[in-house]
């Protein structure tokens, strides 16, 4: 994978030829493997798909170019997140370009590979992750994820449920051919554990998993969570959800494992996990085999994302957002693992109120 090499202004011209959307500007946003602008244009020219500017301007994605070789994938997103707002969610809306497509595939140096770009609606408000903590977060974003989930078993992408994802839970393992990048002798033969108790856990419960499955967001983590406020000093609320590059075919305990964990990491507490849990079951029941596997796909979840932020650190020292899990990821790994046996399925369980079944 090559290192997108775009500035602002470099956005700016993208979007001025591919979209007609002319002067204003642009600011880079976080983002791992693509490049993100938040584009704010003064007006719009020769593009009969565009009526009128959004309010609050466009999100310009510029895609990796491994993603980029996978269009039917894109076309997917695209069509998941129009279904979506189509059905009252907040999320980005895609917006066709001169041509009157959702994306086209650009060389953004002479001879340098094929990068597919697409233009979104910008979703207003402020990152969950870049908030003070609250609460009702965690419980929040159960239900939000509940009625998500929901939504999606409506619908079946063929170019998503093909999807070979590298970030997929069932690819956890292959974070062991990078162990190297773990300075600490002790967490490197902890990730070597957990996934191996991965493994032996989820083959074990194959059917499970198997009935289990549909398309999931496969990253519903802080960065990817718009939340709202009516005014200074009050509570904010979680009004949205973006990005679905990491969208695929998985089993539904897995999405609840992700969401559970990274709320876990943003409040740097194991309580956060079991209220993701509890705002989800709320909405949407979790069977006795779905709590009996969540903490070891938690702990999966958290030793491929410790391990790739280092690797990916590793080959570009100067992106410090892949290593945004780090500090609170070790310390919640260790909790949930190092627990007696047993110990958060039965709380797991006690809160759902099926502490008989786990």
């Amino acid at each position: 994978m090559e290192r997108i090499e775009l500035d602002a202004d470099g956005a700016l011209a993208l979007a001025a030829r591919l979209y007609g959307l002319t002067g204003g500007s642009a600011t880079e946003m976080v983002g791992y493997d693509d490049k993100n602008f938040r584009l704010q244009p003064d007006e719009v020219v020769g593009n009969e798909h565009v009526d009128g500017l959004a309010p609050h301007g466009y999100t310009l994605k510029v895609i990796n170019n491994v993603d980029s070789e996978y269009p039917d994938v894109i076309d997917g997103q695209n069509f998941l997140f129009q279904f979506l707002y189509d059905r009252g969610v907040v999320c980005p809306r895609p917006i066709k370009n001169k041509q009157g497509k959702t994306f086209s595939v650009e060389q953004l140096r002479p001879n340098g590979p094929g990068h597919a770009v697409r233009l979104l609606e910008f979703v207003p408000g402020d990152m969950l992750g870049r908030v003070p903590w609250q609460a009702d977060f965690a419980v929040q974003v159960g239900r939000e994820l509940a009625k998500l989930t929901a939504l999606l078993d409506e619908v079946d992408v063929p170019a998503i449920r093909a999807r070979d994802m590298p970030w997929s839970l069932w690819r956890a393992p292959d974070v062991l051919q990078h162990l190297h990048v773990v300075p600490d002798a002790a967490r490197a033969a902890l990730v070597s554990e957990v996934l191996d108790a991965f493994r032996r856990d989820t083959e074990a419960h194959a059917d499970f998993l198997r009935d289990d499955a549909g398309i999931i967001h496969g990253d519903y983590n802080q960065f990817n969570l718009v939340v709202r406020r009516p005014g200074a000093g009050a509570a904010y609320s979680l009004a949205g959800v973006i990005d679905l590059g990491d969208c695929h075919w998985a089993p539904r305990v897995f999405e609840v494992a992700l969401a559970a964990t990274y709320m876990g990491m943003t409040s740097g507490t194991v309580e956060a996990v079991r209220d993701v849990l509890v705002g989800y079951a709320e909405r949407r029941p979790l069977a006795p085999e779905a709590v009996g596997l969540l903490r070891v796909c938690i702990c999966a979840r958290l030793c491929q994302s410790l391990v790739l932020g280092l690797h990916a650190h590793e080959k570009d020292p100067s992106n410090a957002y892949v290593l945004d899990s780090q500090q609170s990821g070790w310390p919640l790994l260790l909790a949930l693992w190092q627990a007696p046996p047993g110990t958060f399925e039965a709380q797991w369980g006690e809160a759902l109120g099926m502490q008989r079944q786990v």
